[in-house]
């Protein structure tokens, strides 16, 4: 068998290639991109759990609240005389059985079981924003996340180019055409190069730290490459902060305290009782038998000095009620103040990032290209081009900073109009 190098060095490039194809393809099925991320701080998240619960209780309530008081009953030995403790001796001693039953003033029971029912709603509301808010701050975290890691490949790469930097003021030292400080210099921008990249390493850490808190250890893998592909819309109606379920929630809590007025209104009407008994009596000490007893009655609770107690407590529940709705306006004024805010931060960003794409970083390459060509002629110095190849850099991560910074400003109103991607994110 006749051994070919040539042909077993293209296998082995081939082979090479192919696991590094199958690694790369691997890294990117293990990557942790940020559906993945929403979907598990949404699934792990107990806040919004706690709030579903307190909800699921605050219905049950409703339900009881809505029901009478359960009736009284009473059994009981009347008129036994202490002489001689003989059922015959009197004719009024009686075993007798009664029954009660309050009945709540008109519209209690309405009113105390709406409070609970609305107080249910508010915290499934409540619930639904807090998946929202975290969401968002996932979504930031993984950005920021994002941001360090591409941060760290833009300074990987520029120390590459350093390192050539450094070769070609090697060559040029050698042989007498540039100094020793040149070569210095380069030697100590290449340090600083590794001493960012610790830097950078140090933040990646931090960051999958504050990430961990939302998605635990998934928090440990590499992020994926593709941002999402959100897009700032030309127009928002700022109606739609109507439908956001914090304010939502709100809109609920002030009903409640409509609901407490009802309350305060009924207490200014009577509470009433019914009751029924029926006595049994023996036969007297002559064996004649004794008819027994029927009786029933009714108790009215009369609300007649309603100056301190009524009176005080409608005051308290209009009050109440009053501040729900200024509480409601003033988290209103704070959402809309917030949606302006983001989505002005998000265009100024956007006008920022084009210019950076579509200027900048062009004008920044061929400066550095420039400079190192007029260095390698004697057109021009070092110092010029370390200014020039690190204002690239510069450019470069700025880039980075403007496009990531970009994206929380439209996750941010993402939270305020898109509420209703929480069900879309959970399918």
């Amino acid at each position: 068998m006749i051994f070919h190098p040539y042909k077993a060095l293209v296998l082995l490039v081939l082979a090479v290639h192919a696991l590094a194809v199958n690694a790369s393809t691997a890294d990117q099925k293990s990557a942790l991109t940020l559906n993945n991320a929403e979907r598990q701080a949404l699934s792990n998240e107990p806040g919004a759990q706690a709030l579903q619960l307190k909800a699921s209780a605050l219905a049950s309530e409703a339900v009881a609240a809505a029901q009478l008081p359960d009736p009284k009953l009473q059994v009981s030995l009347d008129n036994l005389p202490t002489d001689g403790f003989k059922f015959d001796q009197e004719p009024m001693t009686q075993f007798k059985i009664a029954l009660s039953q309050q009945i709540p003033a008109t519209g209690a029971l309405e009113a105390q079981s709406g409070i609970r029912k609305e107080q249910s709603q508010a915290a499934s509301n409540q619930a639904m924003d807090r998946q929202l808010q975290v969401l968002r701050q996932v979504r930031e975290e993984w950005l920021e996340l994002y941001y360090w890691q591409q941060a760290k490949e833009v300074v990987s790469t520029s120390k590459t180019v350093f390192k050539q930097l450094l070769a070609v003021v090697n060559s040029l030292y050698k042989v007498g055409r540039k100094n020793q400080h040149d070569l210095l210099r380069a030697e100590l921008e290449l340090s600083r190069l590794d001493d960012r990249l610790i830097d950078i390493d140090d933040e990646i850490a931090r960051q999958r730290a504050r990430l961990s808190q939302w998605i635990g250890d998934d928090a440990n893998r590499s992020i994926a490459s593709e941002l999402p592909q959100w897009q700032l819309a030309n127009n928002i109606d700022a109606q739609l902060l109507q439908q956001h379920p914090a304010m939502m929630a709100l809109d609920r809590q002030v009903e409640a305290r409509q609901r407490h007025i009802a309350l305060a209104e009924s207490s200014y009407r009577p509470n009433w009782g019914v009751n029924v008994s029926y006595g049994h009596r023996q036969e007297d000490f002559t064996g004649r038998d004794l008819p027994d007893f029927f009786s029933a009655g009714v108790t009215v609770q009369l609300p007649l000095f309603t100056d301190k107690r009524q009176d005080q407590k409608y005051r308290a529940s209009v009050d109440q009620h009053q501040a729900a709705l200024s509480d409601r306006q003033q988290n209103l004024l704070a959402l809309r103040s917030q949606l302006d805010n983001h989505l002005s931060n998000a265009r100024h960003l956007k006008q920022r990032f084009e210019l950076f794409q579509q200027t900048i970083l062009v004008q920044a390459g061929q400066q550095a290209d420039s400079a190192l060509k007029a260095y390698r002629s004697d057109a021009a110095d070092f110092d010029e081009v370390m200014r020039s190849v690190l204002a690239e850099l510069s450019a470069q991560l700025e880039n980075q900073r403007l496009q990531i910074n970009y994206f929380k400003s439209l996750a941010r109103v993402r939270y305020l109009v898109d509420f209703n991607e929480i069900k879309e994110i959970a399918q």
